[in-house]
């Protein structure tokens, strides 16, 4: 009986001592590093390369279009819309069925997007929108969203000179020709690849890394020279270029077909072949990381796109309002692009203020 009791004791003992051992002695593995840059590339990848929606749909529509399916007998193909401006250019005309967000919201908002229906992004003149409709997109790669831009905004919707609907800010069309005599024909080199730019949200998940990634750009706080979402004028970059000789903190991107860029283009800006040369890997990492980044396109809507996710990506970037519009209205080989406005009030196309 006694044996019994001291067998039982030492099991006991060695039980309690391996469990000590298994407490204090067993190393813990450390989690597995994330490269948070690469997860979120891997999604630029997907959207920008074929420039699709998730759907395989288009990233731009006109006002043409959507007004024919508001009117059309399919109610599967409506919009979810959603309006940019400001609550009170909102309550001042609308397209029907609108909700308005501030885009600093669109992450904290997720929950009020569709996944059975396209979000129409509509703003003033298409570049708001296509920043929201480039970070609905990239998300929708994983949570099933499909976002669409409505081409030159409310300016493509209604009159030019609306101040009701469009404010005082926004441009009159037909734009000037300021930059021809200064535009060059010099095709410059892309630099060599370097480092990518590191980032450390704390998530693991990509969709989530890009949640987080885009939450703070569209708050604002990536903008090192305003508010909101990065972009500049071109009297900022006149400044930057001719002023204040500061250029050489600058790397310009040309985000144009070689034909147009050959024909003439801002001084020093490199040329970025669309839906090709920012794939990771081909040359997204000979951006560099040491200077501000400056897109440039046609109408400032696809570069407010690109702006937003190499914002995401760790690049300090920022779009050029408008586009080329802004800087050569009237050459076609270099702007093939130009918008012509609506200038009669009763060619406008309806809105509501409920």
């Amino acid at each position: 009986m006694r044996s019994k009791w001291i067998l039982s004791l030492m099991a006991l003992i060695l039980v309690l001592g391996l469990a000590a051992c298994s407490d204090d002695d067993d190393p813990v593995t450390p989690p597995t590093a994330v490269d948070e840059f690469a997860l979120v590339a891997d999604i630029g990848d997907d959207y920008f390369i074929p420039y699709k929606r998730p759907d395989g749909g288009s990233v731009n529509t006109d006002a043409a279009a959507v007004y024919a399916t508001m009117i059309d007998a399919d109610l599967t193909n409506d919009y979810f819309i959603v309006d940019w401006r400001s609550s009170a250019h909102y309550a001042n005309g609308h397209i029907e069925g609108a909700v308005n967000m501030a885009l600093a919201d669109l992450v904290d908002n997720l929950a009020q997007f569709p996944t059975d229906k396209v979000i129409l992004n509509v703003c003033y003149s298409g570049q708001t929108a296509s920043t929201a409709t480039s970070v609905l997109n990239m998300l929708g790669m994983e949570l099933g969203y499909n976002a669409i831009n409505l081409k030159f905004g409310m300016h493509g919707w209604t009159y030019q000179g609306n101040s009701d609907l469009l404010g005082t800010t926004t441009p009159n069309y037909p734009m000037e020709d300021d930059w021809v005599p200064v535009f060059e024909v010099t095709n410059n080199a892309r630099p060599a690849a370097t480092t990518p730019p590191e980032f450390d949200t704390g998530e693991r998940q990509a969709v989530e890394i890009l949640k987080a990634r885009a939450d703070a750009y569209l708050k604002g706080q990536m903008n090192q020279m305003g508010t909101g979402w990065n972009k500049i004028s071109d009297d900022t970059l006149w400044d930057i270029m001719f002023v204040d000789n500061t250029q050489n903190e600058w790397f310009i991107v040309n985000y144009f077909p070689a034909a147009n860029y050959d024909a003439g283009h801002v001084p020093g800006a490199v040329r970025y072949q669309p839906n090709a040369d920012l794939a990771s890997d081909s040359f997204l990492k000979t951006l560099p990381t040491d200077k501000k980044i400056l897109v440039y396109c046609w109408t400032g809507q696809t570069s407010a796109q690109v702006t937003a996710y190499l914002n995401i990506l760790g690049y300090e970037t920022y779009s050029l309002l408008y586009g080329v519009q802004d800087l050569c209205y009237t050459v076609d080989t270099i702007n093939d692009h130009a918008f012509t406005p609506i200038t009669d009030p009763m060619e406008a196309y309806p809105v509501v203020t409920n």
